[in-house]
């Protein structure tokens, strides 16, 4: 008995309220896909210009040594700050002018150069820029890297994207991204 009742109601809906109903429905679904694929195209866009920096030394000769920072990543850094830390002191800027500021050490006259690394400046993807550099002198080779190596020293250097999203790269602890809330 209960299949009769049914059936005899459903024969009783109206044609149009089942089509608007669908209509509804459709139009929901639609609604909730385009808002997922929005937010995946906005994800995407975020990734296709992250930039990734990393600090690295080079030292292809005993009178040479340099430490540059490099972006891996996929889209320009857009450099905000670069801090030499030290146990009682901190040096914004260039490490050119940092290392001739807190070098104690006699010096030989070498090639020691730097690219000016420091903020306002941008780094394109797959480039590098010289932190400090050494060439023909092992003596102050060895004084620029046991200085920029030294557990005293922490360097960090603040960077952003295209889209404004902020890491930290410190020669102690990799990059972490920071939270701007």
């Amino acid at each position: 008995m209960g299949f009769r009742i049914f059936f005899k109601r459903l024969s009783k809906i109206d044609s149009n309220r089942v089509t608007s109903i669908a209509a509804i429905v459709v139009s929901v679904a639609t609604l909730i896909v385009l808002v997922y694929q929005l937010q995946l195209t906005r994800k995407q866009q975020y990734v296709s210009v992250l930039p990734y920096l990393s600090i690295s030394y080079s030292r292809p000769s005993l009178d040479e040594y340099k430490l540059y920072v490099t972006n891996v990543g996929i889209g320009p850094a857009f450099i905000e700050n670069v801090t030499f830390k030290f146990p009682h002191q901190d040096f914004e800027g260039d490490g050119y002018f940092c290392f001739f500021k807190y070098n104690k050490k006699t010096m030989e006259k070498s090639q020691i150069y730097s690219s000016g690394f420091k903020g306002g400046n941008m780094l394109p993807s797959e480039n590098s820029s010289v932190i400090i550099g050494v060439r023909d002198s092992e003596n102050d080779a060895n004084i620029v890297r046991e200085f920029f190596t030294s557990d005293s020293l922490t360097i960090e250097v603040v960077y952003s994207s295209v889209y404004g999203e902020k890491w930290v790269l410190s020669n102690k602890d990799g990059v972490k991204k920071l939270n701007l809330n």
